[in-house]
């Protein structure tokens, strides 16, 4: 037995009706007896839609989701952005940080104290002079990669990072997440990236790099040195002068040593009777050797001072020296810097829905499921199926 709805069988009839239609003999005298019967002021009602509230109720709810999907992005993004706190938070005094303010930090009146006095010996102006251009780019590497094999993928990243001279600083991995942090060559970074695009897709790769002037360090390095250096010129020339002034005056003493020992020389091999003379020279050599002996008290003394200046200087100068080769191994060590790249690689699992995500925005697909539902609950109507007898 066939099956019709509603709409089959009032086009069904329609049909039949159109084929029968003819007027009865005695049309006119029914048509006065229905029109004398009808009461004055009638008019026809219609019937209520079945199932309009339900439509209507379900209709809403899904637009009000639909603008929810389209909405949440903006709202999201405005929640997530930076807090800006009151005016009276901020100090206008660079130097201090803001410290002042224990009250809003949490910080005990000892600490602010202690960080003011660490505070004061921080330059916070900027001193690099804009005539100087040369760059010292210390390059930055950043990856973020969605997989669902994070352990597999973070080992074989490692991996990659040793196979280019590079080393692994620090690797956390587990079954959802993973970080690597490493450090390699500049010049096997572009090597590195294209073997990663050719093992991850770019759909499930976020990669951004970074680069920062040391030119800042450098020329601290540099001014540094060459204060370091002006102060070991003038403590060489120090030393010198001590060395050549103290030859001086040893030389002069040795001088008058010798002249009074000839002197006293000459006065011994004296031969005389006369007992006036024999007592004046015997108080003229008195005088002579005491003079000798001041003489020989005041090298010693210069010796000593001598010595005791000498290692002053030596001691400093080698305290210097070592500052300079310091500062050598750091102004090295920033060009070692800059020929390397600090990196760093995030691994997430990532879930079915999140791929299909990737390549079919699942906002988008949801949101035009859910016009379709709104159209068709505004537009369906309930169809039951019945059997003609």
């Amino acid at each position: 037995m066939p099956k019709y709805n509603f709409r089959q069988l009032s086009n069904l009839l329609a049909k039949w009706g159109q084929s029968k239609q003819q007027l009865p003999v005695n049309n006119d005298t029914f048509k006065e007896k229905v029109i004398s019967t009808l009461k004055p002021g009638y008019a026809p009602t219609v019937a209520p839609r079945r199932f309009t509230f339900v439509r209507l109720s379900l209709a809403s709810v899904a637009g009000l989701y639909a603008i929810f999907l389209i909405v949440s992005p903006y709202v999201n993004q405005k929640f997530t952005a930076v807090t800006s706190y009151p005016e009276s938070y901020y100090d206008t005094n660079m130097g201090d940080l803001g410290l002042g303010y224990a009250a809003t930090t949490g910080l005990g009146e000892e600490q602010t104290s202690a960080l003011y006095k660490f505070t004061d010996r921080i330059d916070f102006t900027n001193s690099t002079p804009i005539t100087d251009t040369r760059e010292f780019l210390k390059t930055g590497y950043q990856a973020k990669i969605k997989t669902r094999k994070v352990q597999q993928l973070g080992g074989q990243i490692q991996t990659m990072v040793r196979g280019y001279g590079g080393r692994i600083d620090s690797s956390s991995l587990n079954s959802k997440y993973g970080n690597i942090s490493f450090v390699m060559p500049k010049s096997a970074l572009e090597s590195f990236q294209n073997e990663l695009k050719g093992i991850v897709s770019e759909r499930f790769l976020d990669e951004s790099t970074s680069a920062r002037n040391l030119l800042s360090r450098k020329q601290s390095v540099e001014k540094q040195t060459d204060s370091t250096q002006t102060q070991l010129n003038d403590y060489e020339e120090k030393r010198d002068a001590l060395i050549k002034d103290h030859d001086s005056k040893i030389a002069s003493w040795n001088k008058q040593i010798n002249t009074l020992t000839v002197s006293i020389n000459v006065l011994n091999q004296e031969v005389t009777t006369d007992t006036a003379r024999l007592a004046d020279i015997a108080k003229k050599i008195a005088n002579l050797n005491y003079s000798k002996n001041l003489l020989k008290q005041n090298i010693a003394n210069e010796n000593n001072l001598y010595q005791k200046n000498l290692g002053y200087y030596d001691s400093s100068i080698s305290s210097i020296k070592s500052q300079l080769t310091n500062l050598a191994e750091r102004d090295q060590a920033i060009l070692d810097d800059v020929e390397t790249v600090s990196g760093s690689v995030s691994l997430r699992f990532v879930s079915v829905i999140e791929m299909i995500d990737l390549y079919v925005s699942v906002r988008y697909v949801s949101i035009g499921l859910l016009v379709v539902l709104v159209a068709y609950l505004l537009r369906a109507r309930k169809q039951d199926d019945f059997v003609l007898p």
